[in-house]
């Protein structure tokens, strides 16, 4: 199972990721706080093709991250793992990631690439890696406590 997520840390608005997240952002530069000008100016500062997923997407989506959104993504294979970027662990993002994480466990229906919906579910003790824009962890957990609001276990300690 693998799924993506945009979330904005202000409104709790969940945003499915089809394929990319950068994908999300350059189709929809206004909502994250670009303009389509900027995005381009920046993938052509590295002499990359717009949507490459290199040096350009890794400063924008840190860029969007720091300027409220959440950015999840669930890795599938060897080491599930649920991997959240956040711009802080602000009482407001995790009030945010909370609900977030409690409608994953009950299960949620999203338009897949096909356009017809897909219903994405996940564990209750599936592991959880929160980090900060930068990629610095802030907190190992899982599903379940974060949707218990608990947050106070920094590093999995």
């Amino acid at each position: 199972m693998k799924y993506g997520f945009w979330i904005d840390g202000g409104t709790g608005e969940v945003v499915f990721c089809q394929r990319k997240h950068i994908d999300v952002v350059l189709n929809q530069p206004e909502r994250f706080g670009f303009t389509r000008e900027r995005l381009v100016a920046i993938y052509e500062k590295y002499g990359e093709k717009l949507g490459f997923e290199g040096f350009a997407r890794e400063e924008i989506l840190r860029e969007a991250i720091r300027r409220g959104w959440i950015r999840v993504r669930r890795y599938a294979g060897r080491r599930e793992v649920v991997s959240i970027n956040v711009p802080a662990l602000s009482p407001e993002i995790k009030e945010v990631l909370s609900r977030f994480a409690a409608s994953l466990i009950k299960g949620f229906e999203v338009k897949g690439p096909s356009g017809l919906s897909e219903h994405i579910k996940d564990y209750p003790d599936t592991r959880v890696n929160i980090t900060d824009p930068e990629g610095n962890l802030l907190l190992t957990t899982t599903l379940q406590a974060m949707a218990d609001g608990n947050f106070e276990n920094p590093r999995g300690e």
